[in-house]
Order: structure tokens, then C-alpha cells, then sequence
């Protein structure tokens, strides 16, 4: 979905507050260095318009830091 579809959604599902979260397209997200991913893991919440090759860098720099997962979409 769009960014702006994506975070409305995740509003009425309580998974996105943007009071404190953040949300990011998977082309911005995609440049990213592993350093700044690490810095805005703790506040993403919404990661729109991903590659699974973005998915798959999510979810294994999660779970490097001991996180849970999962992982949603219409794909």
C-alpha cells in the first residue's frame, strides 16, 4: 500500500501511533546503512511499499535483536 493507506490502516489495527512511531516507504528504507537501521528500529512501525528482499532484511535485523515477528500483506 501507499504510505499514507499503510499508517491508516495501522492506526485502526493499534499496531501505529504517530506520536511515537514511525513509518517508512521500502525505497527509503532500502538505503538505509545497518547503523541507522539499528537507530530507527525501536520507533518503526509501518514499513509500506517493501521488496521481500526489504521484508527479509527486516525481519533479520530483528530477530538479531531478539525480537518477534510477523509479517503482513495482500502479495
Amino acid at each position: 500500500d501507499n504510505i499514507d493507506t499503510a499508517k491508516k490502516i495501522a492506526e485502526q489495527c493499534g499496531i501505529y501511533d504517530k506520536n511515537v512511531g514511525m513509518a517508512i516507504e521500502g525505497p527509503a528504507f532500502a538505503k538505509l546503512t545497518p547503523e541507522q537501521l539499528d537507530e530507527i528500529l525501536p520507533k518503526l512501525q509501518v514499513l509500506a511499499r517493501s521488496s521481500p528482499t526489504d521484508k527479509h532484511t527486516l525481519v533479520k535485523r530483528l530477530r538479531k535483536n531478539n525480537q518477534i515477528v510477523a509479517v503482513t500483506g495482500d502479495g
